[in-house]
């Protein structure tokens, strides 16, 4: 997916966050009176990944799907850049994001709902699909035997189960592309330029 952006002349960076020292929120409060786009916690590594997501022009979110619901670290960062960007002026508002969801039976609309949810609080831009952001797979690399996601990205008109929309989409609202991950840039974007 992230070489499909970079076709398109966007920056990509892959982050990783299971296996990092994250942590939940606490809801102290403290980013909302420090104003400063950081969690007031320092025993963990959710800051740096607080910060890639607040400097990016957009964001992918993916989870594997556990007992029906987004990892632990995902639902860390969830809580905690939501309540730091919220508390900071809507920090996120405006940016892009989207969903990317692996399940192995069912469960993955919840995962997919609590990513979208975090990006409509925030006030970001959800470019549609022509289906949604996901697909069955157990072991690496089983979601591009799928047929029905193979078959999807062949036919636009095939409803019935895309992995990941590969079609090029027209720029979103605020001429911001589609299609985002961590540390996506525009050639000549700057943080400043809107």
């Amino acid at each position: 997916m992230l070489a499909e952006l970079e076709k398109e002349g966007i920056s990509t960076e892959f982050v990783q966050l299971g296996g990092c020292k994250v942590f939940g929120c606490r809801a102290c409060g403290k980013c909302r009176q420090n104003k400063d786009l950081r969690c007031a916690r320092t025993d963990d590594e959710m800051n740096e990944f607080i910060r890639k997501t607040l400097d990016a022009d957009g964001v992918i979110i993916g989870s594997p799907t556990y007992f029906s619901n987004v990892t632990p670290e995902v639902k860390a960062l969830i809580d905690r850049c939501g309540y730091v960007a919220k508390g900071n002026g809507n920090a996120l508002k405006g940016k892009v994001g989207a969903a990317v969801v692996a399940v192995r039976r069912a469960g993955s609309n919840f995962v997919y709902s609590a990513i979208n949810s975090f990006f409509g609080i925030n006030e970001m831009i959800m470019p549609g699909s022509s289906y949604w952001n996901m697909t069955l797979a157990r072991d690496r690399g089983d979601a591009l035997k799928d047929g029905f996601s193979r078959r999807s990205r062949r036919d636009p008109h095939d409803w019935k189960g895309c992995f990941i929309d590969e079609r090029k989409v027209d720029p979103p609202a605020r001429g911001r592309p589609a299609g985002m991950a961590y540390g996506l840039r525009r050639p000549g974007r700057g943080l400043d330029d809107s």
